[in-house]
């Protein structure tokens, strides 16, 4: 798209509320800055049915949501000085406990996976830091290795299965040790942009 509708399509989802289905079924919330200050955002990606989207008819309701997302993240990351956020890159932390083979052998839902992940690959290469992935099954690690190929950031994602004595010990080291907060709810509320003089 032309810069132009890019900045329209912005102004127009900074005020657009998505169905609240989807706003109750795909979860996600900011959850605080680690030690480099980067943004850190939490979702249950486990409990996200893009089928039952898809069903609806809200393939685009969904993709408009997901930018939406992606402004959020975005503006949390400018929200930091460059000074202060060197990397300019954003933690991203998935709890995948309950995906199930029902969402994987959907061909409709991964075609739409497949399709966002080819759009917006280069966005997500350029802001995402680490990933941290926890209570992965082999379902998930079979969707994320068939999608390496086409994601390099996913080398930057540190995956564990759904022993918590695992990947508490990473979460409390991102969270400095701090109680990790739950991965359900929607907050997004972080400290307002400051323009430096």
């Amino acid at each position: 798209m032309p810069d132009e509708e890019y900045l329209s399509l912005f102004l127009e989802l900074q005020t657009w509320d998505p169905p609240k289905y989807i706003q109750e079924g795909f979860q996600y919330k900011f959850a605080g800055y680690d030690k480099k200050n980067r943004p850190i955002w939490i979702a249950a990606v486990g409990k996200y049915s893009i089928k039952e989207v898809l069903k609806r008819g809200d393939a685009d309701q969904l993709e408009r949501y997901g930018l939406k997302a992606l402004i959020w993240i975005i503006k949390s990351i400018v929200a930091k000085s460059p000074a202060e956020n060197q990397s300019g890159t954003v933690v991203l932390i998935g709890n995948f406990e309950g995906y199930s083979m029902f969402q994987l052998l959907h061909p409709p839902t991964m075609a739409f996976r497949y399709k966002m992940a080819g759009k917006y690959k280069e966005l997500m290469n350029s802001i995402f830091g680490v990933g941290i992935a926890v209570n992965m099954n082999r379902i998930s690690a079979w969707l994320v290795n068939l999608f390496r190929p086409v994601l390099s950031y996913l080398d930057r994602v540190e995956f564990f299965g759904s022993d918590e004595s695992k990947w508490r010990p990473r979460l409390e080291e991102i969270f400095e040790n701090a109680e990790i907060p739950s991965f359900d709810g929607n907050h997004r509320h972080f400290p307002p942009i400051i323009l430096q003089s």
